[in-house]
């Protein structure tokens, strides 16, 4: 950025374009971990997350984040915090109730994901937190009663408890 402004911008090209099917993503606050949505082949099903790590040729070869993330359905918009240390994405939600909801994973001491939790149920996705983790933004869509077409979307903000 240059005053005010992104310059010298390029597409990336492969692996990242083209090869690792790249979606919805997030970049790390180091620069070093890409997290993305992607239903390549190797999944559970529909879209998954996936990690590439940079190194000094380059991003390196994806890694399906596992069953405590990813599911048969689709899970997507994927949101790291700045400490690295959860992540947060959306899919359909798993609590009973209608349409989409914000989840959870906590980054575990051997550096895998934990069991990803729901945090945000009904109509609820692309999650962002602020840098110091405690804010939780995330936008919700209405719907009528019969489900037909989406009515409006508004974001919404949530502080995190003590």
């Amino acid at each position: 950025m240059v005053d005010g402004f992104w310059t010298n911008w390029h597409n990336l090209g492969k692996p990242i374009n083209g090869d690792y099917q790249v979606g919805e993503m997030t970049i790390t606050s180091d620069g070093l971990d890409l997290y993305f949505a992607s239903n390549r082949p190797g999944g559970f099903g529909g879209y998954d997350l996936w990690v590439s790590h940079k190194t000094n040729e380059g991003w390196g070869e994806t890694e399906n984040l596992g069953a405590t993330v990813n599911s048969e359905n689709d899970e997507n918009r994927p949101f790291v915090t700045v400490d690295g240390q959860e992540l947060w994405f959306d899919g359909p939600g798993i609590s009973g109730h209608v349409g989409p909801a914000v989840f959870r994973s906590q980054k575990q001491p051997d550096g895998t994901w934990g069991i990803a939790q729901e945090i945000v149920s009904t109509f609820a996705g692309e999650p962002a937190l602020s840098g110091d983790g405690q804010i939780l933004y995330f936008v919700h869509a209405y719907y009528p009663q019969d489900l037909s077409q989406m009515l409006e979307a508004d974001i919404y903000v949530s502080l995190r408890l003590p």
